[in-house]
């Protein structure tokens, strides 16, 4: 069959089709974490530096798969790629819930500790106490395997709710029984 008098295929106009909505899709995932950080920076107490350091973290990634996805490209081919990249990229949003669980653990994990059983010094729901904390902040984060960034943040918006009073290293338990109950909202 000569190439050159046969009639083009209908194919390349679903080939476009699916280039264009891939477009679409990628640009809607760039976009994205730009409409979103009107809610983040307020909720995860953000400054406009640091969601500027996020979308540059975002961009990063971008620019550091290019080379690595021009190699594999011309090793495998310009159909296996893409072929292969594109469902493996599509699926990593199902995984953002794993990243929102595992906040939830981290603040499961800070009240936990400020609100041990009886037996390790904890409090009855009932009764005020205050928790000072042996080492510093950074050290108990890292013993509970949070950042202490994310460790005072937890803290932060505990005391912000009025669960509980900060000063300095001493942190006073206002109704513990509340405090738990916060802790199971979380699950």
């Amino acid at each position: 069959m000569n190439t050159l008098t046969s009639r083009p295929s209908r194919i390349r106009w679903l080939i476009l089709a699916l280039l264009f909505l891939i477009s679409v899709v990628t640009y809607i995932d760039r976009v994205n974490i730009s409409v979103a950080a009107r809610q983040m920076m307020p909720a995860y107490g953000m400054t406009d530096q640091q969601m500027g350091w996020i979308f540059s973290a975002f961009v990063v990634g971008y620019a550091l798969f290019q080379i690595p996805g021009g190699w594999l490209a011309d090793r495998w081919g310009v159909r296996v790629v893409p072929t292969l990249a594109l469902p493996w990229w599509s699926s990593c949003p199902a995984f953002t819930p794993l990243g929102a669980a595992a906040l939830l653990a981290g603040r499961r994990l800070v009240i936990g500790f400020l609100v041990r059983d009886p037996g390790r010094g904890g409090c009855e729901p009932s009764e005020v106490r205050t928790v000072s904390l042996p080492v510093s902040k950074a050290t108990i984060a890292s013993l509970l395997s949070l950042t202490p960034e994310y460790f005072s943040r937890v803290v932060h918006d505990l005391e912000s709710r009025g669960l509980i009073d900060i000063d300095r290293r001493d942190i006073r338990i206002m109704d513990a029984k509340r405090l738990t109950a916060y802790q199971l909202e979380a699950a």
